[in-house]
């Protein structure tokens, strides 16, 4: 997941379309969840690297998971859960309720 915010490790961002990377095995195909949706497929690389980018997300909690299949259509069980929160609306607009003379 690209940051894009201060914090490095809030895994919130203002990024509608996800940016993730994994690892696998190299020359396999993966499968990217969020829950029970599909979000997207890829393959590895040589080195066993990925990156997919999601089309774009409503607002909310997402716990993604990755799936591997291998040549011979073998699928692994699903990868750890990677909470991610999906935050695209500003903050309500201030108020100035009162002022100072001094």
């Amino acid at each position: 997941l690209l940051n894009d915010s201060e914090i490095t490790t809030d895994r919130i961002t203002k990024n509608a379309a996800l940016v993730l990377s994994g690892t696998a095995a190299a020359g396999t195909d993966i499968k990217v969840y969020a829950g029970i949706v599909l979000l997207g497929t890829t393959s590895t690389d040589a080195n066993g690297k990925w990156t997919l980018t999601t089309g774009t997300l409503a607002d909310g909690q997402y716990q993604i998971t990755a799936t591997a299949t291998d040549g011979s259509g073998t699928t692994s069980g699903h990868s750890s859960q990677f909470s991610v929160v999906v935050d695209t609306a500003a903050p309500q607009i201030p108020q100035i309720t009162s002022f100072s003379p001094d």
